[in-house]
């Protein structure tokens, strides 16, 4: 759980890579809220899972160019990721709503689900996440999943 604007040039995004990556390779399976930011990181270290940390630092550097959503270059700088480091091994589901016509699905979930109402999609994220929940820094929408 976390928020949509947190940039991927922040250091706390490399730590939900990170820590998302080791989950992912030790069998567990990563569950975002599929969007930007926070959400993002989580899926995107499931998708870099079995991967040297030079590649995932060769990945968190071609994201730089385009930290956030809003950015010319977001989505093509994680189709450059994808293109270069394929996973074929390790899946992460993104589950995103359609409230929010503003804020893209994050590219690195390899399973989408999307939920029209934001409450039952929250509900669900949360009725899944039975091995934990990793919380990261947000804004209303995080705090309102934590009660």
């Amino acid at each position: 759980m976390g928020g949509h604007a947190l940039s991927r040039t922040d250091g706390m995004y490399r730590q939900i890579v990170v820590l998302s990556k080791r989950l992912t390779e030790l069998g567990f399976l990563m569950l975002s809220g599929g969007g930007p930011g926070a959400m993002e990181a989580a899926n995107l270290g499931a998708w870099l899972a079995g991967r040297g940390d030079d590649e995932m630092e060769e990945a968190l550097r071609i994201l730089t160019s385009a930290p956030a959503f809003s950015d010319k270059g977001w989505l093509s700088t994680a189709f450059e990721v994808i293109r270069r480091y394929p996973q074929t091994k390790y899946e992460s589901l993104g589950i995103p709503t359609w409230t929010y016509g503003h804020e893209p699905p994050t590219p690195f979930a390899t399973h989408i689900a999307k939920f029209f109402d934001n409450s039952i999609r929250e509900d669900g994220i949360l009725t899944l996440s039975f091995a934990g929940i990793m919380y990261t820094p947000g804004s209303a929408g995080t705090i309102q999943e934590k009660k």
